[in-house]
């Protein structure tokens, strides 16, 4: 049954005051419930605590995603990370991480503006949740930077795969208010556990590899040696 029910029966059975917050779907409305019983009948008191649920739930957003994209921050990402890399260890599995970032993503900024630029960032994302898959993590740590965790890779040749893939995710150009804005990137490639044990480790490894793949120019992927 529901909580109302089950907190019901205990403080009549147990002869206790019970407090508790249930979902009311029927009003879409959060409520905290307050009863106490006596010999024979209960009394309930309710209040409508709906709005302050709703900031809770925004603040546990916030911590935890970047608000422009919806996608992962970097605090989250390091969770997910440590979390993938646990899972990679029990099962023997490789795992590939990546890091990205736009190239040329100043200029934009700087000729259309930051509203703009904005826009490019949510196109890019949205491109990203299309062509990777759903187990896959894809996160903004900030600015133009995306990382993006793939599980039970089989080795460098899959990631490599991958990474080809998120490029052509961005072949063609985004179209945002009267402008068609080409977007390319740098991509860096480790595996865990073949390059670091440590996350830490892994991700600085990612970062060097993304770097030296936008020293060849950019629009290519590198994988760390």
């Amino acid at each position: 049954g529901s909580a109302f029910e089950t907190h019901y029966r205990a403080a009549m059975r147990e002869r206790r005051v019970a407090h508790f917050e249930e979902y009311y779907a029927p009003l879409q409305t959060w409520l905290e419930v307050h009863a106490y019983p006596s010999e024979d009948s209960l009394s309930v008191f309710f209040r409508d605590v709906t709005e302050r649920k709703r900031q809770q739930e925004e603040l546990s957003f916030l911590a935890q995603y970047d608000t422009l994209t919806r996608l992962p921050n970097r605090s989250l990402f390091r969770d997910r990370l440590h979390q993938a890399m646990l899972r990679a260890r029990r099962s023997g599995e490789n795992l590939g991480l990546m890091f990205l970032d736009l190239n040329r993503f100043k200029e934009v900024n700087d000729t259309l503006g930051h509203a703009t630029g904005d826009k490019v960032l949510q196109g890019v994302a949205e491109r990203f949740r299309r062509h990777l898959r759903e187990a896959d993590t894809i996160a903004r740590p900030g600015g133009d930077e995306f990382t993006i965790i793939v599980e039970g890779i089989a080795g460098p040749e899959q990631a490599e795969a991958v990474a080809a893939k998120i490029q052509d995710a961005l072949v063609e150009p985004l179209h945002i208010d009267d402008h068609e804005i080409y977007v390319a990137a740098s991509i860096g490639i480790v595996l865990y556990p073949a390059e670091s044990d440590d996350l830490d480790g892994l991700v600085r490894k990612a970062d060097i590899a993304m770097y030296q793949a936008k020293r060849e120019g950019g629009n290519a992927f590198q994988l760390y040696s």
